[in-house]
């Protein structure tokens, strides 16, 4: 889940203050050539303190590390085990 829509989720930003982040985001990567970070903008407009950012980020990682989980593949082959081979993989 995107940053921004973490803080939405959590009530620290409304959708008019996302969208003015976003929109000086865009100003930052189309007049300085340069990309910043959403959080940091939001931090640089006031609409968030660093620490609820953190908060977010932090958030952000251990979804992550939840879906990477959910998506391991089975390591073993058993006898309900179907699968394909094309004849040039031998």
């Amino acid at each position: 889940m995107k940053i921004g829509d973490l803080l939405l989720l959590k009530g620290y930003i409304n959708k008019k203050q996302l969208q003015s982040a976003l929109r000086k985001q865009s100003e930052y990567a189309i007049n300085y050539d340069r990309s910043v970070p959403l959080g940091k903008v939001l931090v640089e407009l006031e609409y968030v303190t660093v620490d609820e950012v953190a908060e977010a980020l932090n958030d952000q990682h251990k979804k992550e590390e939840v879906k990477e989980e959910k998506e391991v593949m089975a390591t073993k082959l058993g006898e309900s085990t179907a699968f394909q081979m094309d004849l040039k993989f031998l």
